[in-house]
């Protein structure tokens, strides 16, 4: 509650910003802020083959990384994501992180192999990909 709170007023300050700059630097405080509130309660098992295992601040993007513990083939794995992994996260991004997004904060999901930390593949959501209905 504390953390949703404090992230509110940082984007209601970002939004009042007048200048491109100003806003940009105010984004970038509330990404950090937000990585490191996040991050408190790191690594965190998503499911039998995912865990969450970093929340870090990059300028104006707040990027989660997670760890997949499987057998599959990167192929394989690159194929699920493909067809229902990217779409699906996609729209839960856009749906949980309106505030973010609608402030110009782009949300990165990377993934990587646990054992060996080598990238598999990473989604971006920011603006252009969420369709939010104009107010």
């Amino acid at each position: 509650m504390k953390v949703t709170l404090l992230l509110t007023a940082l984007l209601l300050a970002s939004a009042s910003a007048k200048t491109p700059s100003k806003v940009k630097l105010q984004n970038q405080e509330v990404v950090r802020q937000a990585a490191a509130s996040l991050s408190a309660s790191l690594p965190k098992r998503i499911d039998a083959y995912t865990q969450l295992t970093a929340i870090t601040p990059k300028g104006q993007t707040l990027q989660y990384t997670f760890a997949l513990k499987t057998l599959q083939s990167d192929a394989l794995i690159l194929k699920r994501a493909d067809e229902t992994m990217i779409p699906r996260i996609k729209r839960n991004i856009c749906r949980s992180n309106r505030r973010f997004i609608e402030s110009d904060i782009t949300i990165r999901y990377s993934y990587i192999r646990s054992k060996s930390s080598k990238p598999l593949f990473s989604i971006d959501v920011n603006r252009s990909v969420c369709d939010y209905p104009p107010e």
